[in-house]
């Protein structure tokens, strides 16, 4: 694997293989282009660590089957899936790539009100807990 990847190439990269994933072609040839394109370097440190071990049996089964001539070993394991297991590997790229988006969205929330709070600072509404300090001080 070439330099280190940001946590925004990791989501780009899966971005664009959801987008392969979601077009209008058999689901092996949908995966192996996905897996080849886009997944098969991914560096398994910037993934969240409840999504690693998932991603290394995934990336083993990318690689399991001995090619025929001409053939790379993503793609010879990817022809020796049956359609279920190539349904099953596009539903783990698709569950991890909605993690990320969760994990984006509640990264984001702080900034945003602290960016709506400092824009407003009368519309900011004090925590309970310092309400109750108030009130009993």
């Amino acid at each position: 694997m070439g330099a280190v990847m940001s946590s925004d190439e990791i989501f780009d990269r899966l971005h664009n293989a959801i987008r392969v994933l979601t077009r209008d072609a058999p689901i092996k040839e949908r995966l192996l282009q996905a897996w080849s394109l886009y997944l098969s370097e991914l560096d398994l440190e910037l993934l969240p660590a409840e999504m690693r071990a998932p991603y290394a049996d995934t990336q083993r089964a990318f690689q399991s089957t001995r090619p025929l001539r001409g053939e790379t070993m993503v793609l010879a394991s990817v022809r020796k899936m049956s359609c279920a297991e190539a349904a099953r590997h596009a539903a783990f790229i698709t569950d991890l790539f909605a993690m990320l988006v969760r994990r984006r969205v509640a990264d984001l929330a702080p900034r945003r009100a602290a960016a709506r709070a400092a824009a407003n600072p009368q519309a900011v509404v004090s925590s309970p807990v310092v309400e109750l300090l108030a009130a009993e001080g």
